[in-house]
């Protein structure tokens, strides 16, 4: 793989390989496939998103939305509307410490995660939009 057109992230064991380059795409794609006995990785193909085949398709890695052809970048909220309207009312709170501490380090942690470089970076392009903390990626 050439530098300055390919880009691949890492996040535990998930992965997102950007290219410009189609066969560059379906190389890695088939390496991650087939895996790797020296490092001890396969990805699960049924678990693989891709936009080889369907070039306007959203692609979501690690709790982002990715739209592959302006780059924009948005929070995927997706698991948390599916979830059951019992679920959705519930929280736990721990009762062995101040509820407004908790509140805070709870909150604080949501917020931290949603506002990675990322979403501000000017070095994305992206057209100019104005959206709210409590949009979600477009459908």
């Amino acid at each position: 793989m050439q530098g300055g057109q390919d880009l691949l992230l890492r996040y535990t064991d998930d992965f997102l390989f950007l290219t410009t380059n189609k066969a560059h795409a379906e190389t890695f794609q088939a390496i991650m496939h087939r895996g790797s006995k020296r490092y001890g990785c396969r990805v699960n193909p049924r678990k693989t998103q891709t936009n080889l085949l369907v070039r306007h398709q959203l692609l979501r890695w690690c709790g982002l939305v990715i739209d592959p052809t302006t780059l924009a970048v948005y929070s995927n909220y997706a698991k948390y509307t599916a979830l059951p309207r019992s679920l959705k009312n519930t929280l736990y709170l721990d009762t062995s410490r101040p509820v407004s501490a908790w509140f805070f380090k709870r909150l604080l942690a949501l917020v931290q995660f949603r506002c990675h470089h990322i979403f501000f970076s000017p070095k994305f392009p992206v057209a100019c939009q104005v959206s709210t903390p409590y949009q979600s990626h477009p459908t």
